[in-house]
């Protein structure tokens, strides 16, 4: 049986005149085939029922199914786990570019060139992939992403080259108007260097970009760094790239992985450019990624820039490739690894030794924490401590006391929320939990905001119903005087949107530390930020680059009290009772400021309902209704326009919320209110700390 999808429109035209059928059917099962995504011959329902009853008799149309997908919390890139029909693994990568969606494929299961760096070698090849795994690749993430992939790249696991044939099939059908109709210039290819298949590859005449593995800048160097170079010479490879120039007229990309120590020094990058001098080409020089079963560590940043710098100042045309995906492993090869050699599905089996890496479970105790070592009873000698960043924002998790207590969640009692947050413990060692002289009141400690707006939105869709309150910089005294902790934030920003996030950052009491202008249309500033003033800036600098922006940001130091944030004071309005909310009172009221809920919610007294146009807070009554009667007058049947109320997401609302407020978050919604309902009550206690205030 062979797969339908390995085939050009070219080699299907001849199976189905060899069934005695006209030509233009063999159009129709490519189209199918390539852009329907079917899975069953018989789903092909244009095609007569007796023909495909001939095709299924000896083809089938074979699927590769995702087995897991890891999402960056970076920059989005997306990386795929694909499970073949005879049960292999491979790896893909989707990746966003200002121009569009670009995948990176593989072209084999594993690989035996022999990179010192690559995880995809480590286990040797297994077998070539068809034309059809190849491009099921492009089908299955952008039937899953729900995006259109316009830019390819050979770059995955494998040797494009070696598997000749099918990557030829495979660039033949990806760029048949009748299918994904995607453009040889459009795609480029990644090859550690066979010369006589490059040649082979510039006789076919095709347009595509064609990067070349080098890796060193001699042959002396290049054997230590890629097996395969024992047979070729960078001789014999550039001269195959100078065929392969006349032949396309395509420049030649020359990738460079730096390797901190052994390809990275000045002397490096002056041999390079003696050794491409004079070409059309390109070097893109990689910031290596570190594997597990390598010892061998990037270059440092400077190095990489004083490598840059040479080749620039040699004339040489070269660029630091940005670095994606760096929190999900998005180098090729290094999931198959780990998921495909170091486990066998749910399966446990009991073992006498683990190393470096290796994911085990220990029996006979009853925990272990980060830091601790276990150790053998004739040679106790614990490891050194790590050190885990302090907590440096705190934030109060309480039982919901509301009036709508009970009402939506699973979870609600004070033991509850108390086991959950010890649950959190077990494995986020970052967060402290402090009890407090209120048995339905915790201190949760954590890194940041994103960090325990994570947790509160676990614990809600686990069922969990519980309020919490604003996050709280934690100060330390140092000297007498207050310090606060800092953070080292690294952005990365297109050029149009760089003056506004400079700006945002000054009102947050940001100090700019570096800026660098990229060449891909972007900008890299680092800042030194106070914590505080990164509460709820995520979603504001996401807004205001539109999602283009990239932020990251780490515990730096602490430092002395850099001032008060310039924060606009605001009123809330307050519903004054219990009840559903109508839209003849929300009209009446909408003029006194911005409303956060419409009519029909479920409102109580003491719920934040919008906010005023004031700096004091007001209380309007949003559940009366119209008045009825039969006497009719001018206006009185006037249609209500209602603006659309604004909506909060957890971590705006985190953001929003006053000292003297909570925000209610259950399983179906996120309510803010005050500390205090009744607004009586809040006169008292306002009464009451404004005379202490004066004694």
């Amino acid at each position: 049986m062979i797969d339908l999808k390995s085939y050009t429109l070219e080699e299907l035209e001849s199976v189905i005149t060899s069934l005695d059928e006209k030509k233009y059917r063999a159009v129709q099962l490519f189209q199918w085939a390539h852009q329907q995504n079917i899975k069953v011959i018989d789903d092909i329902l244009v095609l007569p029922k007796e023909l495909r009853n001939k095709l299924s008799q000896n083809f089938f149309i074979d699927t590769i199914k995702i087995e897991k997908r890891f999402d960056s919390r970076i920059d989005g890139t997306k990386k795929y786990l694909f499970r073949l029909h005879d049960n292999h693994l491979i790896e893909s990568v989707l990746m966003k570019y200002k121009h569009g969606f670009s995948a990176c494929l593989s072209t084999q299961v594993g690989c035996r060139m022999g990179c010192l760096f690559c995880a995809s070698t480590k286990g040797g090849l297994v077998r070539d992939l068809f034309a059809g795994e190849i491009v099921d690749q492009v089908y299955q993430m952008q039937k899953n992403s729900g995006v259109r992939i316009s830019n390819i790249v050979l770059m995955g696991s494998g040797e494009p080259l070696e598997n000749f044939e099918n990557v030829m099939k495979f660039l033949s059908i990806i760029h048949d108007e009748h299918g994904q109709n995607i453009g040889y210039r459009h795609i480029a290819l990644s090859t550690v260097g066979i010369p006589e298949k490059i040649k082979q590859l510039a006789d076919k005449g095709l347009q595509i970009t064609l990067s070349i593995s080098l890796h060193a800048s001699n042959d002396e160097l290049r054997k230590e760094i890629v097996l395969v170079a024992q047979k070729y010479s960078i001789k014999s490879i550039l001269d195959a790239c100078t065929y392969y120039i006349k032949k396309t007229h395509r420049r030649i990309t020359f990738e460079y992985a730096l390797i901190n120590g052994l390809n990275d020094s000045a002397d490096n990058a002056r041999e390079l450019a003696k050794l491409l001098k004079g070409m059309l080409c390109h070097v893109n020089l990689i910031p290596m990624n570190p594997i597990m079963e390598s010892e061998l560590q990037p270059s440092s940043k400077k190095n990489i820039s004083q490598f840059y710098d040479m080749l620039v100042s040699k004339r040489i045309n070269v660029t630091i490739r940005r670095e994606l995906g760096q929190d999900i492993n998005a180098a090729c090869g290094q999931l198959r690894r780990e998921y495909g050699l170091t486990t066998k599905g749910t399966k446990k089996k009991e073992i006498k030794k683990a190393f470096a890496g290796d994911i085990v479970s220990l029996a006979g105790m009853e925990r272990v924490d980060v830091g601790e070592t276990a150790a053998c009873k004739e040679n106790p000698k614990p490891l050194s401590i790590i050190e885990i960043d302090a907590p440096t924002l705190s934030m109060t998790f309480r039982v919901n006391d509301s009036p709508f207590a009970g009402k939506e969640g699973k979870y609600v009692t004070s033991r509850n929320i108390w086991d959950r947050l010890q649950k959190e413990l077990q494995t986020n060692v970052s967060i402290k939990i402090e009890g407090t002289e209120n048995g339905d009141e915790f201190i949760v400690k954590g890194r940041g905001e994103l960090q325990l707006s994570i947790l509160i939105e676990n614990m809600r869709r686990e069922g969990f119903e519980f309020q919490v309150s604003t996050p709280k910089v934690i100060y330390r005294e140092l000297e007498g005087k207050r310090t606060e902790p800092i953070e080292l934030v690294t952005i990365d920003v297109a050029d149009e949107f760089v003056g506004t996030v400079i700006e945002m950052l000054g009102y947050r009491k940001g100090e700019m530390l570096n800026m660098v202008p990229g060449n891909d249309g972007y900008t890299r500033l680092e800042y030194k930020v106070p914590a505080r003033g990164l509460i709820g800036f995520r979603n504001e600098f996401l807004t205001t680059t539109r999602g283009t922006g990239i932020i990251n940001h780490s515990f730096y130091e602490y430092e002395f009290y850099k001032g008060d944030l310039d924060k606009k004071s605001r009123g809330a309005l307050i519903a004054m009772e219990k009840g559903t909310a109508t839209g003849y009172s929300l009209f009446n009221f909408q003029a006194r400021g911005i409303l956060f809920i419409g009519p029909g919610v479920e409102v109580y007294a003491g719920m934040i309902i919008g906010e005023h146009s004031r700096e004091n807070d007001l209380v309007l009554n949003i559940v009366k209704g119209k008045k009825l009667s039969n006497v009719r007058a001018a206006g009185s049947d006037d249609a209500i326009n209602l603006v659309p109320p604004r909506q909060f997401s957890l971590e705006q609302a985190l953001e929003y919320i006053n000292d003297d407020e909570l925000l209610e978050v259950t399983p179906k919604n996120i309510r803010m209110r005050k500390k205090i309902l009744r607004e009586i009550d809040r006169k008292r206690e306002m009464n009451r700390l404004n005379k202490l205030s004066q004694e």
